[in-house]
């Protein structure tokens, strides 16, 4: 069952507007129905204020409209519960006042399919600490469209061309057409290439850790002498909140009270979103074909390649990735 927020204070008609009134305007977002406001006369602590909730939970059985503390639990809004992340992350102070409340059902706490947004981004499912399965977005599964291509992209990055017919009897670079990150949804595509240049620096870790649900202790701690994080979780872990509200309604106090991310798992997802040990595979797999092909096109194949190989490693990611149709 979908959760409520109460606010207390003076009813309210902007749900919107009380939401961003406490710091949780993030839960209401574009790709999602707008949130209603309900009347609550005798909320959590006998106070009187407002129930927000959503549209599409307004269904027999599964809704909030009313506070029962027989049948519900009230967890207040803290700032300081917002701020805080993975253990070892130092709580940030905050202004935002206690006088809001997350309002759950005993008997019916919220899953993952009551929290989807009404249009959410695909993904790969992935199971993070509660049990469940959350669809992290995926940036080479973001809404595209098809563009003119000018030998580069508006931010300067090469675009692969996926048709070169012309459309006018005098061709030109305009001519060739593409495919982009619609503009709308550009912010969120340059967002994930952080989570892509982190992961790219650990891909022998990543392909350990792909598909491996949990670690041990003692597994853990191989791979951290192996190949020691040079992230801190108090990025990652606002980050993959961040990424997992656009799917979601769902805010840092939430991942942490149901305990979603962990250091046995961050990475993972981080993987998830970026698609980052394929691009590496991919672009191996590239790169030994090229020196194949030049092997056997040079008449001096038996000499060494021009290409030097002997550097494996990927390099810096790229400004930009290529988007796919």
């Amino acid at each position: 069952m979908h959760y409520a927020v109460f606010i207390s204070g003076p009813r309210t008609n902007d749900a919107v507007a009380a939401l961003c009134s406490v710091g949780l305007g993030a839960l209401a977002q574009s790709n999602d129905v707008a949130p209603m406001a309900v009347e609550c006369g005798d909320g959590p602590g006998r106070q009187a204020g407002t129930l927000i909730t959503w549209p599409d939970t307004l269904r027999p059985g599964q809704a909030i409209d009313h506070w029962n503390p027989e049948t519900m639990t009230a967890l207040p809004l803290s700032g300081t519960a917002l701020a805080a992340g993975p253990s070892g992350v130092p709580p940030a102070a905050s202004a935002v006042p206690l006088t809001a409340y997350f309002v759950f059902n005993d008997k019916r706490p919220p899953k993952p399919s009551d929290l989807l947004r009404s249009h959410s981004f695909e993904g790969v499912p992935t199971k993070l600490g509660d049990g469940h399965e959350w669809t992290l977005p995926n940036q080479f599964r973001l809404p595209t469209c098809f563009a003119f291509d000018e030998g580069r992209g508006a931010r300067g990055e090469d675009r692969a061309i996926v048709s070169d017919s012309p459309l006018t009897p005098h061709p030109s670079p305009l001519t060739r057409v593409t495919t982009r990150i619609k503009a709308t949804h550009q912010p969120l595509y340059d967002r994930m290439q952080w989570a892509l240049a982190a992961c790219r620096s650990h891909l022998s870790f990543l392909k350990k850790s792909l598909g491996r649900e949990v670690f041990s202790e003692s597994e853990w701690a191989a791979l951290e002498h192996d190949q020691p994080r040079h992230i801190d979780p108090a990025e990652a872990f606002p980050f993959l909140c961040e990424m997992l509200a656009v799917n979601y309604r769902v805010t840092p106090q939430l991942c942490e009270l149901w305990e979603l991310f962990d250091p046995t798992n961050y990475w993972r997802a981080l993987a998830r979103i970026t698609d980052a040990a394929a691009i590496d595979d991919l672009v191996a797999e590239l790169q030994k074909k090229t020196v194949e092909a030049a092997e056997r096109l040079s008449p001096l194949a038996l000499h060494p390649s021009p290409l030097d190989t002997s550097d494996t490693s990927i390099g810096e990611p790229p400004s930009s990735t290529p988007a796919l149709a």
